[in-house]
Formats: C-alpha cells, sequence, structure tokens
C-alpha cells in the first residue's frame, strides 16, 4: 500500500506542475491583461540599471549602448556597473564609456562574485538618492528593447506591484544542441509567469536578465547566496507586495546550445534554489496564492528528482502485482537511457525533437539532483564564471 501511494502521488504531483498547473492558469487568465500605469514624463522616476560585470568585455559597448539608447528620457537613467575582479579590457572599456555616458557610474572591485557586487552597487544607488527610484537588474548578455525600460515603470507603478520581470526573447534555436528545448522552455515559463502575476501578482521568480524593482524594496542577498533574483521576488512578495510580468518590456539574449555548459548552469542554480527553499520555507505553510503558486510552480519542480525516483521504485516494488506497474517501470527505465540515446544520435547527426525534449527533461533533472548534493555538501563559494552567450 505504502509503495502504491507513492508511485501514484510522486507522478500525479509531477503532472499537476508541468501539465495541469499551466493549463489551469491558462484558462483562469483568458481575457485578463496586465494592470498598467500610465505616467507623464515628469511623472516618471529615475532609474538605476545595476549591472556585475567579469571579464565582459564582448558584450560590454552593446551592452551600454542598449541602456543608453533607451526611448526613456535620457536624463533620468543612471548605470552603475561593477567590475568584479575583471582582468581582461573591462575596466578599460567602462573608463572609456563612462567619458561618452555621464550617467554611467563605474565601480571596480576585487573578485568577490557577482551577489556581493549588486549588493556593493545596491548601496551606491541608496547614497545616489535618485528621485522616485527604480533598480532595474540586469545581466551582461541581455539587450534591452528601446521601450522597455517605459514598460517596466508602467507595470510597477500599479497598485501593490513591487517588481516587474521583463520578457526574454531568445534568439533563433538550433536543430543541434539544446537551443531549441531552452527557447520552448523558457517561453512556457514567461506564459506560466505572466499568468501568475496577472491573476494573483505572485509570479514566481524574475529571470535575473532583467527585472524592476522599487530601490526602496531591494534587500541585500544573504551572503553566500547563488541565486539573488528567486531571492528578490520572494522577498517581494513575503511582504504581501505583487511581483508581475509586462509581456511588452522586451529584452533579447541568445539561447545556450551546449548541454555541458548548460548543465553546469542548472547545478548551481539549483544548489541556489535550495538555498532559497529553505530560506522561504514559512511560505509553505500559508494558505494562500502565493503559497499555491510556489509549490505548484517551484517545490514540486525542485523535488523532481526524487519524485522521478520514488515512482520509479514503487512500480519497481508493484512490479508483479499488475500490468499497469510493469509498463510504468519498464517505461520509466526507457526514459532514462534518453540523455544517452539523443547523444549518441547528435554523434551521426540526427535529430529527433520527441526524443531531445525527454532527454532534456531528464538531464535538467540530473542537474537539480546534482545541485541538492552540491548544497547538502555546504555551498563553498558564490564565486562562478558567467555563460558566454
Amino acid at each position: 500500500m505504502m509503495w502504491m501511494i507513492l508511485f501514484w502521488i510522486s507522478l500525479l504531483l509531477m503532472v499537476h506542475s508541468y501539465i495541469i498547473y499551466p493549463v489551469l492558469l491558462n484558462r483562469l487568465a483568458r481575457g485578463k491583461k496586465l494592470e498598467t500605469v500610465e505616467l507623464t514624463e515628469h511623472e516618471l522616476p529615475d532609474i538605476a540599471v545595476v549591472l556585475s560585470v567579469y571579464n565582459g568585455e564582448r558584450l560590454l559597448n552593446q551592452k551600454i549602448k542598449s541602456i543608453f539608447d533607451s526611448a526613456y528620457p535620457s536624463q533620468k537613467i543612471h548605470a552603475f556597473v561593477g567590475s568584479d575582479g575583471s582582468d581582461d579590457r573591462t575596466d578599460e572599456l567602462l573608463k572609456q564609456l563612462s567619458a561618452v555616458y555621464p550617467n554611467l557610474h563605474v565601480f571596480t572591485y576585487n573578485r568577490q562574485g557577482k551577489i556581493a557586487t549588486i549588493n556593493s552597487l545596491h548601496q551606491e544607488v541608496v547614497q545616489a538618492n535618485l528621485s522616485g527610484s527604480v533598480t532595474i537588474m540586469t545581466d551582461l548578455s541581455a539587450m534591452f528593447e528601446p521601450l522597455c525600460f517605459l514598460h517596466l515603470v508602467k507595470a510597477l507603478y500599479a497598485k501593490e506591484v513591487a517588481l516587474a520581470g521583463a520578457y526574454i526573447t531568445k534568439g533563433i534555436h538550433r536543430a543541434d544542441g539544446i537551443s531549441f528545448q531552452e527557447k520552448t522552455y523558457y517561453e512556457g515559463e514567461l506564459n506560466t509567469k505572466y499568468n501568475e502575476g496577472v491573476l494573483w501578482g505572485v509570479s514566481m521568480g524574475a529571470f535575473g536578465a532583467c527585472y524592476a524593482i522599487r530601490t526602496s524594496d531591494v534587500q541585500p542577498v544573504p551572503s553566500g547566496f547563488l541565486v539573488d533574483d528567486f531571492f528578490m521576488t520572494m522577498s517581494v512578495l513575503q511582504e504581501e507586495k505583487k511581483a508581475v510580468y509586462s509581456k511588452n518590456a522586451v529584452v533579447f539574449m541568445d539561447i545556450p546550445n551546449e548541454s555541458s555548459v548548460e548543465f553546469k548552469r542548472k547545478v548551481r542554480i539549483a544548489a541556489g534554489n535550495f538555498q532559497n527553499f529553505f530560506y522561504f520555507l514559512p511560505v509553505l505553510y500559508q494558505f494562500s496564492a502565493l503559497s499555491f503558486a510556489y509549490w505548484s510552480h517551484k517545490v514540486i519542480r525542485w523535488l523532481g528528482p526524487f519524485f522521478i525516483l520514488a515512482a520509479l521504485a514503487g512500480s519497481y516494488k508493484l512490479f508483479a502485482h499488475h500490468l499497469i506497474y510493469q509498463l510504468a517501470f519498464i517505461t520509466q527505465c526507457i526514459l532514462l537511457t534518453t540523455p544517452l540515446l539523443n547523444y549518441l544520435l547528435e554523434k551521426v547527426k540526427i535529430h529527433l525533437k520527441l526524443l531531445k525534449f525527454v532527454a532534456h527533461f531528464y538531464l535538467m533533472n540530473l542537474g537539480i539532483l546534482t545541485g541538492f548534493f552540491k548544497f547538502t555538501k555546504g555551498i563553498k563559494t558564490n564565486v562562478w564564471t558567467p555563460t558566454q552567450r
């Protein structure tokens, strides 16, 4: 009986998180739109774009240009860029760019990691005492569409909203690698987060590539944490303020295509997610839309590898009891081999989309499991080299 309960609960929870929950949100949010506020140029607040850079010479000119080429009033855009111990031409380029853009404020630090750098930059933003300040967190590889800042602010000024995420548009996918799977995943995630914001104001985690938050609501990320964007989002939501997504605030990014590189990133993010899981544990015990969204969208997926293993163990233990468990066990064993099978087929230039999706799902769950063990061993450092895109 115990194995039967374990099998069915594990299976149903995974189906709920990946299928039922997104479909439910689509249905509930049908016909609803994100509330925004129209502001005159005089009413628009100053914005502080916060960017931590490590060895960013390849994209730095393009990134800074995309900040200041905005349709937002130029005198109200302030960029706070911190070079985190860069040993390429980043510092030199920033010095040159600061001569071109008067509102570009450059800071250099010894290598300390992204989290410590954005915490330091936030203190600089506070000390600058900008008028009605809004902070826009961003990554080097994210390029802004000219109206992005304006749409973020319009969403942020709606009632009780403290954080607004941008709509990340991924580049062209390729037949080889994981870019097609990643693009599909991101689009699904953005749609789910948008619906969560429209319905309840509880979008489950901003993408660090670009989101706006009222400067007064920015919380220092705890030392040693690996994932700052989810921490910032949950800090806002825990205060009963809203987090939303704006589909009109567009940001362009390339798609990762190398599975080995993306796997390492997923491991790091997973380890950071478990840090957030225990930090925000009390949220799980609430009876609220926030708790429901947190369980459905995040926690079940973070625990997904354990549900996969539990379903496998349950079907194995019940193998002799019914045909359904025999089929379930055999099917799961086959599915678990898909990453290896996909790898071998790619070597001979055979690309099967359905196989790629299944393989990607199991590979990323392996990344979550690896991240969990990294978390249990203790995070030795939160300094890492950003993924090249």
